[in-house]
């Protein structure tokens, strides 16, 4: 099965990125680089012990087809995000370790920031996993200066949790010339394609160097 590293995620989305600039920059019709229409992965969606292969086409601006392969027939539905946003290999991800793959895919690519949905197969269906009042769960990556945007998972019984950060800057606090940034870390339990909050930490005045935001994707690999 495929693993993806906190590394090989970041240099899929610049590779993305760059493939996409020099389409941009190339004139046409002289070698300019193109996108690529299809990128895959491996996963164990349904969680029987086999990787099911797992494509991203891109059919349209902003319109992705994602399609899971399993034993006898394959599963597809839409993926909706930016139109400028590039291919991006999905992120192969346990976040409840119940054994069954998700799938995180970048949903937007900002200056600072990269957005994602986390995607599952539920009752023969893939989806978009979301809150408890149904609306879209998203995480985030990056923040530049203005703020901290991360996520990683945290073992637990009876499975691993997600952890997810989110803190804007304080200007008011960094008037010392320390950036310090207030904000929350959720955790979320993961279970039928619902993400549940099951504790909240209130963050105020932290800095990147605080314990409490060093969180690491990689953390939510599938378990071997």
């Amino acid at each position: 099965m495929t693993r993806t590293t906190t590394a090989g995620r970041a240099a899929r989305v610049l590779s993305a990125v760059g493939l996409v600039g020099a389409a941009l920059l190339a004139a046409p019709g002289v070698g300019a680089a193109q996108e690529p229409d299809v990128v895959s992965a491996d996963a164990d969606v349904d969680g029987d012990g086999a990787a099911n292969p797992v494509t991203l086409q891109q059919v349209a601006p902003g319109t992705q087809l994602l399609r899971v392969g399993l034993a006898d027939e394959f599963v597809d539905a839409q993926v909706s995000g930016d139109e400028t946003l590039p291919l991006i290999v999905p992120f192969v991800v346990d976040v409840n370790g119940d054994g069954r793959d998700e799938l995180i895919l970048a949903r937007s690519l900002g200056a600072n920031t990269t957005t994602f949905e986390v995607w599952s197969l539920d009752d023969g269906r893939l989806h978009a996993v979301t809150t408890e009042d149904g609306a879209p769960w998203w995480l985030y990556e990056g923040g530049g200066v203005s703020a901290i945007g991360a996520y990683g998972c945290v073992p637990g019984t009876p499975g691993r949790q997600l952890r997810d950060v989110q803190a804007r800057l304080d200007d008011a606090a960094s008037g010392d010339g320390t950036t310090r940034y207030d904000g929350a870390v959720v955790t979320y339990a993961v279970a039928g394609g619902v993400a549940h909050p099951a504790a909240t930490e209130p963050l105020q005045d932290v800095t990147r160097d605080d314990p409490r935001v060093q969180v690491d994707p990689a953390t939510c690999a599938p378990l071997d």
